[in-house]
């Protein structure tokens, strides 16, 4: 077992509201006391990864770490873009935040619903509806 194995059972130990749980509602509550931990390994992540940014990490050593691309690491943990604020008519909506991974299949999903980009900004793009299934021009290279 891991020194974090044994440090997380000490820390359920000292957490859970019974010692030796026996009844399904102990066992309810001690899960409770795991979710509670997982939220807060959760956002401990999330700062310490953008600790590490703030120091000079680069995206690819921080995906290397955690063994996921630097991408996958990138969209996790950057923070979602603000949508621009404008007014929209019953038709149209703002799709985002988008970014380069993810940008042609989000159009393409939009468009077997009938939504199709008229205009983009950073990480958005303009859609309107129409009674027309479209698919995006432009494919994802494999």
């Amino acid at each position: 077992m891991s020194r974090l194995s044994e440090g997380l059972q000490h820390v359920m130990a000292d957490l859970a509201p019974v010692a030796e749980p026996t009844t399904p509602q102990e066992f309810v509550q001690i899960a409770e006391v795991a979710n509670d931990i997982e939220h807060s390994a959760r956002e401990m992540l999330r700062a310490s990864v953008l600790a590490a940014r703030d120091a000079g990490a680069t995206w690819g050593e921080i995906g290397a770490s955690l063994g996921i691309s630097k991408q996958a690491a990138q969209k996790r943990f950057t923070a979602a873009k603000e949508l621009p604020a404008v007014e929209l008519d019953a038709n149209e909506r703002l799709l985002g935040p988008v970014g380069m991974a993810d940008e042609i299949n989000e159009l393409n999903l939009a468009g077997r619903y009938g939504w199709h980009s008229v205009g983009f900004g950073v990480a958005h793009h303009h859609v309107v509806h129409s009674d027309t299934q479209r698919e995006q021009a432009i494919h994802e290279l494999t």
